[in-house]
């Protein structure tokens, strides 16, 4: 399995974000899951690539920085799905393009928090935001969010609509889907619950789309 991961990247306003989702690609490595994490417009330069970390006989995870929309488009037949950090700023608009050329890449659309406005430039953000995330959230076949009741509030307006895509996942218990004795095996919350959470999450979107 091969993910391709977008990540936000706009100064230091997705900072927390793209902590986390670079985490998250490392930790899927360890699953196994061929990871590849890309930052799209307004980024920082380039993250270092790190190889040392996977576990021997398993994929590293791949960092190629910040790229164009254009270099993304042309590797997308690499993949077997697309996972998109919002909020974001730059490159929904071919995201969702991309989703309409390729009905066969599964689409995750991950709601990390809501967009706090202390200048002028955040409001722009949170207005790109408005306008592209429902568009993002319909093209989704999993709304991944760390709170469902958070999403709701936040989203109260349109929320009931994506009732069926949503997935809790966050790095703490209760655990939500997947074998109790699965669960079991598991730390009790952390980054490799929440990567164990999206890895079943991945499989189950791959295995319909093999059906």
């Amino acid at each position: 399995m091969k993910v391709l991961h977008l990540i936000p990247a706009a100064f230091d306003y997705f900072a927390d974000i793209e902590a986390g989702a670079f985490r998250l690609v490392e930790e899927l490595s360890k699953l196994g899951v061929g990871a590849e994490a890309f930052t799209v417009q307004f980024a920082k330069p380039p993250r270092e690539v790190t190889r040392e970390k996977a576990p021997p006989g398993l994929p590293p995870p791949h960092y190629r920085g910040a790229v164009t929309v254009s270099e993304v488009e042309t590797r997308l037949a690499e993949f077997d799905l697309l996972h998109v950090h919002t909020p974001l700023f730059g490159a929904a608009g071919r995201v969702l393009r991309w989703q309409q050329q390729h009905p066969q890449l599964p689409l995750v659309v991950t709601w990390h928090r809501a967009l706090p406005t202390p200048d002028a430039f955040a409001l722009l953000i949170k207005i790109y935001n408005l306008y592209y995330l429902p568009k993002l959230f319909a093209a989704a076949a999993v709304i991944a969010c760390p709170s469902r009741q958070v999403f709701g509030n936040y989203f109260w307006q349109r929320a009931g609509r994506y009732q069926n895509k949503i997935q809790e996942i966050n790095e703490t218990p209760p655990f939500g889907v997947g074998e109790p004795e699965a669960e079991s095996e598991l730390p009790l919350a952390g980054p490799e619950r929440l990567a164990y959470r999206y890895f079943l999450v991945y499989t189950d979107l791959v295995e319909k789309g093999q059906q």
